[in-house]
């Protein structure tokens, strides 16, 4: 994420350990596994406390983005008795709607606000 990494005087402004933090999330190791980890924390944490409005849970949608696209492509779209293949779009279906629909507003936020 180098575009993101020029960004010197925004990065100037939070400490090392939260900077190191972000970094950690977005380690590419295991499909994002520290990511998706603390999303599947923080949303259930989120439910927890029915969706409170004080803060809000959204998931990196570049990634969500990848998830479906290798379920299309990997995937067949017909069985091999040449129907349609149902559990592709119940996976897809299923990505979708554990990333966007249930991210909704909550109290829980892993990071500090800075102003």
């Amino acid at each position: 994420m180098q575009p993101v990494k020029r960004l010197r005087k925004t990065w100037e402004k939070i400490s090392l350990e939260t900077f190191n933090q972000l970094e950690q999330f977005k380690n590419v190791s295991k499909n994002f596994a520290n990511y998706r980890n603390a999303l599947k924390t923080a949303m259930n944490e989120a439910e927890n406390h029915r969706w409170q409005l004080d803060h809000i849970v959204i998931p990196f949608t570049s990634l969500v983005s990848q998830d479906v696209y290798f379920i299309k492509t990997r995937s067949k779209d017909y069985t091999t008795e040449g129907g349609i293949n149902l559990q592709k779009y119940y996976a897809i279906t299923k990505c979708i709607f554990e990333e966007f629909i249930e991210c909704k507003q909550s109290n829980v936020c892993l990071f500090i606000e800075y102003q």
